[in-house]
């Protein structure tokens, strides 16, 4: 059992299981109060690194701004680094951990509001990381963001190819991402140096609903699914 990491209290991100400075430790992001307040007067989150063997805290810090509700992992990018993104006008950032004998400690090496993702977590691939964004959240730069592994921005989809907050994933040079209101799938081949646009098809009716639920694949299945139904699309060549 850990020390203090948070409030249960809409506090939705997963435990991340990772290794850092060539140590394991479980990453939380949680609110340390009640975040009935609008985005920009709620208080920043709360990110603890949990050794997972015992519950110790390595290491704590804040969100360098106000972070109404935790949603998205954390991501490792490198073997020191964690990129962090999130809806209600946080953006994103890149913590570095910092490690020495016994002593654990971060430093912010960014943040920026140009990308903010609201549900789904980022993904690193081919040393590029990938965040669905969208302006209703804060985000400049929407659709589907490639970014550096140092953070730079690469390219967007938005203003023309928008997500809202519908599920990502990528598998053989490819991004499936669902639109999260219209319940549209987009492919797109992430091969090239931006993106290209394979094919689009509207997979899920939606009827009001939100499509926010993430995507699984296995042996060329895609399972999609929204507040009323499930499908289970042949995504093979």
């Amino acid at each position: 059992r850990s020390e203090y990491v948070g409030r249960n209290w809409y506090s939705h991100v997963s435990p991340y299981l990772t290794r850092l400075c060539g140590v394991d430790q479980v990453i939380m992001l949680a609110q340390p109060s009640d975040p009935e307040k609008s985005p920009s007067q709620a208080p920043p989150a709360i990110i603890s690194s949990v050794d997972p063997s015992d519950g110790r805290i390595l290491w704590t810090t804040r969100t360098p701004g106000p972070y109404k509700i935790p949603i998205p992992q954390p991501l490792r990018v490198e073997d020191d680094r964690l990129f962090i993104t999130g809806g209600y006008t946080l953006g994103c950032l890149m913590l570095q951990v910092l490690h020495s004998s016994d002593s654990w400690g971060t430093k912010l090496l960014f943040h920026n509001r140009e990308v903010a993702a609201h549900i789904h977590s980022p993904i690193l691939y081919n040393d590029r990381i990938y965040v669905t964004s969208f302006k209703e959240h804060g985000g400049a730069r929407t659709g589907l963001v490639c970014l550096s592994s140092k953070g730079e921005p690469l390219w967007q989809t938005g203003p023309s190819l928008q997500f809202e907050s519908g599920g990502l994933l990528i598998a053989d040079g490819m991004a499936f991402v669902l639109h999260g209101k219209t319940g549209e799938l987009c492919l797109l081949d992430l091969s090239a140096s931006g993106y290209k646009l394979l094919s689009r098809a509207k997979v899920l009716e939606a009827k009001g609903a939100t499509v926010w639920a993430p995507m699984a694949l296995s042996d060329g299945k895609l399972i999609v699914r929204d507040q009323h139904q499930m499908k289970c699309l042949d995504v093979r060549r």
